[in-house]
């Protein structure tokens, strides 16, 4: 279950980083 939990926190931490560098990237590019 810990392993688990670790894992879903990972994932959604590294999807936000991900959206973050997007909306820079769009920026950047705009």
């Amino acid at each position: 279950m810990c392993v688990l939990r670790a894992r879903k926190r990972r994932r959604s931490v590294m999807a936000r980083v991900a959206e973050k560098f997007l909306k820079w990237q769009f920026q950047l590019t705009k």
